[in-house]
């Protein structure tokens, strides 16, 4: 409102929030939009502040924050501030445009109009983060105190893997 000065709880909790899924789906940086020319401008130029706090609490820095304005005609109008971050999504656009019959001609081994599109679109609904398409995460620190004892047993001549019963735990129903 135009005598908004600052956030409750609520609010920035859920600006926290934002900021973790800016990180855990984006590449952890947020924009935040003010509205420049409207009637609540002031009151919003005061809310920024709190805004770049509850950022911070959800673990995007200042240095991964940007502040942008955006123009409002209106003068009268109480205009929104907006938050955002780039997301990478994964999609294989729409499927099933068959253009050509896919019988085609006789002895021919060529791939027809649409060939992998449904696998590449389930692909694109499962991978968990799409930006791991284009760059892998970096791996995890082996477990010391595990790896060493799977070195004693390899240097003692002992079984290194787990121990595997064929069927164990799954029966057939007659």
């Amino acid at each position: 409102g135009f005598n908004t000065r600052g956030l409750n709880r609520h609010l920035s909790d859920s600006v926290a929030a934002f900021a973790k899924q800016s990180k855990a789906h984006g590449d952890g940086k947020v924009e935040i939009l003010v509205p420049s020319g409207s009637g609540n401008e002031a009151a919003v130029h005061a809310v920024v502040p709190s805004i770049r706090a509850a950022l911070k609490r959800g673990g995007v820095s200042g240095r991964q924050t940007a502040t942008r304005s955006y123009r409002v005609e209106d003068a009268s109008a109480e205009a929104p501030i907006r938050l955002s971050y780039a997301r990478v999504m994964a999609t294989a656009g729409p499927c099933g445009e068959w253009p050509k019959d896919i019988g085609g001609g006789v002895n021919q081994n060529n791939d027809y109009y649409n060939f992998g599109c449904a696998q590449q679109a389930n692909l694109a609904a499962m991978v968990s983060n799409p930006a791991d398409l284009i760059t892998p995460r970096a791996s995890t620190p082996p477990d010391q105190m595990r790896r060493a004892v799977v070195f004693e047993k390899f240097r003692a001549g002992e079984v290194t893997a787990s121990e595997y019963k064929e069927g164990d735990g799954a029966t057939v129903s007659e």
